[in-house]
C-alpha cells in the first residue's frame, strides 16, 4: 500500500487540495466544479489531456451506459490509496463520474470511518443517507450524499460477509466423505467488501439512487 501511494500521480495531490485534506476544516463550499482538474461534460480526449499520466484502458473498462477509458492507480484521499476510474457517457462522449474504490482487506469498517468522517467535517453533515443495518444473514450497505449544484459525492461501503451468502465454486476437488453442500459451497468469508467514493454531476441524478429511497415519505 505504501508503495502505491508513492508511485501515485501528481493528479492526485491537487485532489487533496480540491477536498480540504490537507489542513485544518474550513467552511463548507457553496459548491464543486468537479474533481481537481476535470469539469463535467469533459470530452474523452479532454480528460486525456488533463490525465496525461494516467494508464489507458484499451479497450475502455464498460460500465453499460458508461465507459472507463483510463486508470489511476493510487489516489489518495484522507490518507488511503484508492483505485480511481474517469467514467464517461458512452452516448454522448462526456465525462460524467469519476469513481474511487477500494477492496477486500482495503474496504474495512475503520477505513470507511475514517473517510467518512474526513468529508463530514470538509463539507458538514450528509444531504441524503440510505442503510441497510445487518440483519441476521443479510449484507450490509451504508450510502451517505452531499450534494452541491454542480457535483453530487457519494459514499457507499457494502459488505457482503454475511453466513446467509454462500456460492457455488466448481473448481473445488470433491471430498467423497463429504456432504455435496460442502464439497461446492464457498465459506462467507471469502465474499466481497467494497468502499466507493463517487464524484458525479448533479444533473445525473440516475447515479444516486440513494436520492429517490431517502426522500420517500415515511
Amino acid at each position: 500500500m505504501v508503495g502505491m501511494i508513492r508511485r501515485a500521480l501528481r493528479w492526485p495531490a491537487v485532489a487533496l487540495v480540491l477536498l480540504g485534506l490537507g489542513g485544518p476544516a474550513a467552511a463548507a463550499p457553496q459548491d464543486l466544479p468537479g474533481l481537481a482538474a476535470l469539469r463535467w461534460d469533459m470530452s474523452t480526449q479532454q480528460v486525456f489531456d488533463a490525465l496525461p499520466e494516467a494508464r489507458r484502458l484499451e479497450p475502455p473498462w464498460d460500465f453499460g451506459r458508461m465507459k472507463a477509458p483510463l486508470r489511476i492507480a493510487a489516489m489518495e484521499v484522507a490518507g488511503l490509496a484508492f483505485i480511481a476510474m474517469p467514467q464517461i457517457d458512452t452516448e454522448r462522449d462526456r465525462l460524467l463520474q469519476v469513481m474511487l474504490e477500494r477492496r477486500e482487506k482495503d474496504a474495512s469498517p475503520a477505513a470507511f470511518d475514517r473517510l467518512r468522517a474526513t468529508l463530514q467535517r470538509d463539507y458538514g453533515p450528509p444531504t441524503h443517507v440510505c442503510e441497510t443495518r445487518r440483519r441476521a444473514g443479510d449484507p450490509e450497505s451504508i450510502n451517505l450524499v452531499w450534494r452541491f449544484p454542480t457535483t453530487t459525492i457519494d459514499l457507499s461501503f457494502l459488505d457482503y460477509r454475511t453466513s446467509g451468502i454462500l456460492y457455488d465454486k466448481p473448481e473445488l476437488v470433491p471430498d467423497p466423505t463429504a456432504p455435496l453442500l460442502e464439497n461446492r459451497l464457498v465459506h462467507y468469508r471469502s465474499l466481497p467488501r467494497r468502499i466507493v467514493l463517487r464524484f458525479h454531476d448533479t444533473t445525473a441524478e440516475h447515479l444516486s439512487p440513494c436520492l429517490a429511497r431517502s426522500n420517500k415519505p415515511s
